[in-house]
């Protein structure tokens, strides 16, 4: 796995989210790589979102700096480092509800298999 992708999976673990998943992309037009964790409440999104735009700003992403979208009261928030990775922090609801993993496993390489990655 690409170790900015791997960083931010841990960076995800760190803040206690769970059923981290990652989506390898299969035409790669805004990024590479698609991860999904799930947050227990608003407060958690926020926290998450703060601290990957946080370290994106000190030390960059492959040199870039991330983008945030949403808000956290709605249950999703995605965060872009352009190029590389669009990450969705959503509540467990949400992601049910738009059904986010089937979305992103149609959309994954042929040639490359889905990385769920869970909290210990």
């Amino acid at each position: 796995m690409n170790p900015t992708i791997q960083h931010i999976v841990t960076l995800c673990d760190d803040k206690k989210a769970t059923n981290i998943a990652v989506y390898p992309v299969l035409d790669p037009i805004f990024a590479d790589y698609t991860v999904i964790c799930t947050a227990s409440n608003s407060i958690q999104i926020k926290a998450i979102a703060s601290e990957l735009h946080k370290q994106s700003r000190e030390s960059g992403f492959d040199g870039q700096e991330s983008i945030q979208s949403g808000n956290a009261d709605s249950g999703w928030i995605i965060v872009e480092v352009p190029g590389l990775v669009s990450l969705h922090i959503t509540l467990q609801s949400t992601r049910d509800y738009y059904d986010l993993d089937g979305l992103f496993a149609r959309r994954v390489k042929s040639t490359d298999s889905t990385d769920s990655i869970s909290a210990a």
